[in-house]
């Protein structure tokens, strides 16, 4: 029998308004360790998997007893916690994996003898439920407080790269400028060299002219 309780956290939005993440909760046989059991399924939309691992390492802990974390599983023996389970002993078994872009979190609970169900143990498996659903809180705004600390420092590049174009451009911009007056003093001096260009023109025709004269000349 699988059961699905919806809760909410608030969450931030690309769009910079605040919106409303779902965090959902349900009930199944799920493989552990210690085999098939029924369990707690938490999935935590657009979370990261070692942020969340964080918050759920210091969830787990304080529930006491001997922790013990592996890659694959947490799992703690001879746990009391006096708000979980009317303060009685229980073991548990934790699994935490990436599914896209969501964070699962997969929750058995031996209470001795038997693992926790909705239907066996309702009292106990609405408290478990309380519980995790603080930590989804929890795990969900850190996770999402990770992801804004990664926008912002890609933010903060953005703007970095915007200066050096807009300070690349300035240079261009002063490049132009001082090529644009190199054209004008070069088009001033070739108005004054075509000056000079004609000047030696008439000179060259009059110093031929010259010459033709010279050579007509004859003395008698």
């Amino acid at each position: 029998m699988r059961t699905v309780l919806t809760v909410l956290f608030v969450a931030l939005s690309v769009s910079l308004f605040a919106q409303k993440k779902e965090v959902t909760f349900t009930e199944g046989i799920y493989t552990f360790s210690v085999g098939s059991k029924n369990a707690i399924t938490i999935v935590i939309p657009d979370s990261q998997k070692d942020v969340v691992n964080k918050t759920l390492l210091k969830e787990v802990k304080s529930w006491g007893g001997k922790m013990k974390a592996s890659k694959s599983e947490i799992t703690t023996l001879q746990s009391i916690d006096k708000k979980l389970f009317e303060g009685k002993t229980f073991d548990s078994y934790v699994k935490i994996y990436q599914d896209g872009k969501d964070v699962k979190i997969s929750v058995a609970i031996d209470l001795g003898g038997a693992f926790l169900t909705s239907s066996q143990h309702p009292d106990k498996f609405n408290e478990l439920k309380e519980r995790l659903y603080k930590f989804a809180v929890d795990a969900g705004n850190a996770s999402l407080a990770a992801d804004s600390k990664v926008e912002e420092k890609l933010l903060k590049t953005m703007n970095k790269d915007l200066k050096s174009l807009e300070k690349s451009n300035d240079g261009y911009k002063k490049n132009i400028d001082k090529l644009k007056k190199e054209i004008e003093e070069n088009e001033s001096s070739i108005r004054d060299n075509n000056l000079n260009i004609d000047k030696k023109k008439e000179e060259i025709t009059n110093q031929e002219a010259k010459i033709k004269e010279i050579k007509k000349t004859k003395v008698k």
